[in-house]
């Protein structure tokens, strides 16, 4: 049984058997003299032959040519970038050449972007094999490597001639690369229907305990091409193939999409990778989760007015209204002061009459206490108190903090409600694709 989803015209098409029905894609959606395939060592050791062998069967005489790159993060970079396309200029790759993205979303990102840029252009098929490529990375043509200063912040939108998924391949996938899929399924089901939500979080944990059973492998204990697995697989594609053809180019709904993401790429930065992308998305779901019920952060409380006290704690003035004018005690929305938050010379903060419900608000204090800071783009500024006795500039903790507001050094009131995380001294504002800036001099 295969399914075929529309994706800004073209396939997804999900089914068991699917790679050895790949020659056949190939010939009706994107008939080539050749077919580059890239892949990753890991991934080539299972499937790059039976890869291979169907396009052979299905177009007799093409040429094939193949190279595999070191699986992991560190290969979606413009050195490995640039290594590819002399590849394929030494290889005598034309423009009719189509590139083969056989692996997960590291392969599927770099070959993209290797397509996206090769000759001005030439076409891709994705052949995801990770559960996170199948249900999110292969579709809606984003592709793209990582640099220094972030992921994703060189690449291109260059949608694939067609998506085959075949939910087999990941009988060889690792334990934790099937475990980061996962947490893509569930995001799925959050931003979109709390029914497939429901069936995401049970197929999640029939898997877990599969995995329990063989000793926490997933190779022999599940059927990967079972109906369940295929719906699941089938409804997250449907769901991100809504977005995407609502929203091609991200500049609106599609941001849905980068749930979870403004943490997940920074703890990913700061781990040095060593969190794989999906298992950094379920924990930035939780805390992103977490903040959209604080009865602090939430809409319930709005932004708050602060400034600072004579012995240098900033103080918590009250909420501002809809004009940004402070609101008085007594009228509608207003919250009463909550006392005052000082730093002291040892490391960690006191808290002096800080109420139970606003313990939240002792983060926002430490990033108000940094000096002004500002993100680029079409973002709104972003602007925490400056105030001469804080701690060095760039010292800053590692956390999420929102509803940001404050009290400039000139005494005017400034009010903003954008999402920022520190981590170590820069700072990162939305979701996926927005580079961390350090904080101004």
């Amino acid at each position: 049984m295969t399914h075929t989803i529309d994706v800004l015209g073209y396939e997804v098409i999900i089914g068991g058997g699917m790679i050895d029905a790949l020659g056949s894609v190939c010939q009706r959606v994107a008939p080539a003299h050749r077919y580059a395939i890239v892949s990753d060592d890991q991934v080539a050791r299972h499937w790059l032959t039976p890869a291979t062998a169907a396009i052979e069967q299905a177009i007799g005489g093409v040429a094939i040519s193949s190279t595999t790159v070191p699986a992991g993060e560190a290969s979606k970079s413009r050195e490995r970038w640039s290594q590819l396309t002399d590849w394929l200029l030494s290889e005598g790759a034309g423009r009719d050449t189509v590139i083969i993205a056989l692996g997960g979303g590291v392969v599927g990102d770099l070959a993209g972007f290797v397509a996206a840029t090769y000759l001005r252009g030439i076409p891709v098929i994705q052949v995801p094999t990770s559960l996170l490529a199948m249900v999110d990375a292969s579709i809606g043509g984003k592709t793209g490597v990582d640099t220094p200063r972030g992921k994703n912040l060189v690449g291109a939108f260059h949608q694939p001639a067609a998506v085959v998924v075949d939910p087999g391949t990941l009988a060889t996938l690792p334990a934790s690369q099937v475990r980061a899929g996962i947490a893509e399924v569930i995001k799925h089901g959050a931003i979109s229907d709390a029914a497939y939500f429901r069936l995401a979080a049970s197929w999640g944990a029939t898997i877990h305990r599969s995995a329990q059973r063989e000793g926490g492998t997933t190779h022999g204990g599940f059927d990967w091409t079972g109906l369940p697995t295929l719906e699941v697989i089938t409804r997250s594609v449907a769901t991100k193939a809504n977005v995407v053809n609502a929203d091609p180019l991200e500049r609106g709904r599609r941001q849905i999409l980068n749930a979870g993401h403004t943490v997940a790429h920074a703890l990913e930065r700061e781990s040095r990778y060593a969190l794989l992308h999906g298992e950094a998305v379920a924990i930035g779901l939780v805390i992103e989760a977490e903040l959209a019920v604080d009865p602090v952060l939430s809409d319930e409380f709005d932004v708050c007015a602060w400034s600072t006290a004579p012995d240098g704690a900033l103080e918590n003035r009250g909420r501002l209204g809809p004009d940004g004018r402070e609101l008085q005690d007594g009228e509608p929305g207003h919250v009463q002061e909550v006392g005052l938050l000082r730093e002291e010379e040892a490391p960690g903060r006191d808290r002096r009459g800080l109420a139970p419900a606003e313990d939240r608000l002792q983060e926002m204090e430490q990033l108000r206490r940094a000096p002004w800071a500002e993100v680029g783009g079409d973002l709104p500024e972003v602007l925490e108190v400056q105030d001469p006795a804080a701690r060095p500039r760039g010292e800053l903790p590692h956390g999420v903090h929102q509803a940001l507001s404050g009290v400039s050094a000139g005494g005017d009131a400034v009010r903003g409600r954008q999402e920022v995380l520190v981590v170590g001294d820069r700072l990162s504002v939305g979701g996926e694709d927005q580079a961390p800036r350090p904080l101004a001099d």
